[in-house]
């Protein structure tokens, strides 16, 4: 892909610039199944998982590392294996590769994550549309804006597996399948329900609820909240001003280790009180690994990501 930078007025043109439409790690988990009985195998297979160089060509020089979410851990590519108990397990796969344009630690790493089920013969069929195997303690809570797509999860055990995932969002719409994505159009509280079927023809459901826009549960009087660190053509991040007086904003963009930035690094605002915005941190250009830190008051978030001209890819926060 090809194209020009020009600056605020429209009107300096700096050169045609090339941007590579990738460069760098992913990691994929591919699975037989998601869910099995007690003493069945699963079969785990990062093939799919690769490395692209500079010069955009894929590389055969990844290494895998395997956490099963049981204490185990694998270093193959691709393996089959047996858990001991019944349970819900969270495996995690970290792929690596040499970096020698990063003088500091010289590795690309990246991660991918799915969560098994491992269910005893003769227990009965549970939905869970609300896992606190990924949520932790939050309950049955999601939330968004209007227009915003939300991504949904849901788990099965006991049963016969292989499972069906069916969703009613509660604004008239459905999907299958087991983690879709949908957006509301209009704001409001919701009630999503999981109906899960095993190979058996058994079925099962649960609920979760859904808060959409202005009714959105708000942070405890006299908090800042900072959210969402998102890429794209800049920084974006959604920051919560709960206070009664306005709070200063910053962001602050570097690179760590080998690239430069040729356009932006740092912006900041105001906040007034009891407002939610979305800040950004206008146009960047540049090339590397970037550190983003972003405050509002005195509560701060990290992330990092690659600036690629005047797009941040992969950023994750810390």
């Amino acid at each position: 892909m090809t194209g020009r930078i020009a600056d605020g007025d429209g009107e300096k043109i700096v050169g045609n610039i090339h941007f590579d439409p990738w460069i760098g790690i992913d990691a994929k988990i591919v699975t037989d199944h998601i869910a099995v009985l007690e003493g069945e195998v699963i079969y785990f297979d990062a093939s799919e998982s690769f490395h692209c160089d500079a010069s955009g060509s894929l590389q055969d020089d990844l290494t895998y590392e395997w956490d099963l979410g049981d204490g185990s851990r694998q270093f193959l590519k691709s393996f089959g294996y047996v858990y001991d108990e019944p349970g819900v397990y969270k495996v995690r796969l970290h792929v690596s590769a040499p970096d020698p344009i990063d003088e500091d630690n010289g590795v690309l790493d990246d991660f991918a994550t799915v969560y098994v089920t491992v269910s005893a013969r003769g227990q009965p069929l549970k939905a869970d549309a609300h896992p606190e195997e990924i949520y932790g303690d939050s309950g049955d809570h999601y939330h968004g804006d209007v227009g915003e797509p939300i991504q949904f999860y849901g788990l099965a055990t006991g049963g016969v597996p292989d499972y069906t995932f069916e969703w009613n969002f509660g604004d008239g719409t459905t999907a299958v399948g087991q983690n879709p994505v949908h957006a509301y159009s209009e704001a409001g509280v919701y009630t999503v329900t999981l109906t899960v079927t095993d190979s058996e023809g058994n079925t099962a459901t649960d609920t979760a609820t859904v808060v959409i826009g202005t009714t959105e549960e708000q942070p405890s009087e006299g908090e800042v909240n900072i959210s969402c660190i998102k890429g794209g053509f800049g920084i974006k991040a959604t920051i919560n001003n709960t206070l009664d007086e306005p709070v200063d904003w910053s962001i602050d963009v570097n690179v760590s280790g080998f690239g430069f930035i040729l356009i932006g690094g740092h912006a900041n605002g105001t906040i007034p009180a009891g407002t939610e915005e979305t800040v950004s941190s206008g146009l960047l250009f540049g090339i590397g690994k970037i550190d983003i830190v972003v405050t509002a008051d005195d509560v701060t978030k990290e992330a990092t990501g690659f600036l690629l001209g005047p797009f941040v890819l992969g950023v994750k926060e810390a």
